[in-house]
């Protein structure tokens, strides 16, 4: 996140302009939400912070999104996907408890993420899987994230013949596998954070060492699983991202593209550098329509009157700062692949229209 808003604020012809009246200043909550919440109460304190671009998680997002809106600080968030992140803790997420200063790059889960693993399970996989085992991560600073995620799909799909809970610090994944195992499932959909479903595929390597590729269950994993270290060898693999792989694009190239495309090639992984760049364009561009009465005030305004804004690669139309009519990705690696998980590579395309069938099929 940090690497694609710096490479824009310091590198983009598009904000040549905004240069001589911000700065950019990074804070690490490393991933736990006390210490998000610490930090922006720090934020709170600064009159000078104009804007935030944040956090990585949605636990850390929602622990400080409510204490931006109380003065007012605009954020934008470039990660987190669940819904529940733009809502003060403990309130019910409905929309008049909707903080009013968070604009959200990718869609969020509940409308977008979860619609589209229902579209790859019933128009993509082949054979249809009949028996589902659903997980949902509950370790530290994850069920605000995977919550959303797996109440959504379990209403989706009634092929669901085991449902699960787990936790990376007290779990024995391997007693949950070789239930899943037992239970003959088809599908394994893992609604959580990549350190958790390292876990599970260790102890899916074992449960199932013995028993050819083809006969092992697929695996989708939701988009918190994306980290370097996410080793899926030995199964058919899925994971839906909302953004797509620099090198599967097709586009002409411009000055933005080619210092993103330079940035995800020095971070040596891709992850969320795409959005964290649009999110910091998106802030530039009103910072320039604020510039003579620069304020939190003006530019929390400006920003929530953005409708369509054309990023690096990719339009984004905004209702209610919600990102609506997105396309959605899925990547893939096969069992019979010996790759990492970074070199997973782009299988699917799903199309908005697709979601939106499936939500609100025709008559």
């Amino acid at each position: 996140m940090w690497s694609g808003a710096k490479a824009a604020f310091e590198k983009s012809p598009r904000l040549s302009g905004i240069r001589d009246l911000v700065v950019l200043e990074p804070y690490d909550d490393g991933g736990n939400a006390s210490e998000a919440q610490r930090i922006a109460r720090e934020i709170q304190s600064q009159p000078n912070v104009i804007a935030v671009i944040g956090h990585a998680t949605s636990e850390t997002t929602r622990a400080a999104a409510w204490l931006y809106n109380e003065v007012g600080i605009p954020l934008v968030m470039p990660i987190a996907t669940s819904p529940n992140a733009v809502y003060p803790p403990n309130a019910k997420p409905i929309e008049e408890n909707r903080l009013q200063n968070c604009v959200r790059l990718p869609p969020s889960d509940d409308r977008v993420q979860a619609p589209a693993i229902a579209v790859l399970v019933r128009n993509k996989l082949s054979p249809t899987p009949k028996r589902i085992a659903l997980l949902r991560d509950m370790s530290k600073d994850t069920p605000d994230y995977s919550g959303p995620l797996y109440d959504r799909l379990d209403k989706f799909f009634p092929e669901i013949i085991k449902r699960q809970n787990v936790d990376v610090g007290t779990t024995n994944f391997q007693t949950v596998v070789a239930g899943i195992r037992e239970e003959t499932s088809d599908l394994i959909i893992f609604c959580g954070y990549g350190t958790t479903a390292v876990r599970l595929f260790q102890a899916l390597r074992t449960e199932y060492a013995s028993v050819s590729l083809e006969s092992r269950p697929k695996i989708i994993l939701t988009d918190g699983c994306r980290i370097p270290d996410l080793d899926t060898r030995g199964f058919d693999t899925y994971l839906t991202f909302p953004l797509p792989s620099i090198n599967s694009l097709n586009v002409q190239e411009n000055a933005d593209f080619r210092i993103l495309a330079e940035t995800i090639q020095n971070d040596q992984r891709e992850s969320y550098q795409l959005d964290s760049y649009d999110a910091m364009l998106m802030i530039g561009e009103v910072i320039g329509k604020c510039r003579h009465e620069l304020s939190r005030l003006c530019v929390r305004q400006q920003l929530l009157k953005v409708q369509d804004f054309r990023g690096v690669v990719a339009t984004y139309s905004f209702r209610s700062g919600e990102n609506i009519v997105p396309t959605y990705y899925v990547y893939h690696q096969g069992s019979d692949e010996q790759t990492i998980a970074s070199e997973l590579k782009v299988l699917y395309e799903i199309q908005p229209n697709e979601i939106r069938n499936y939500i609100e099929p025709n008559p």
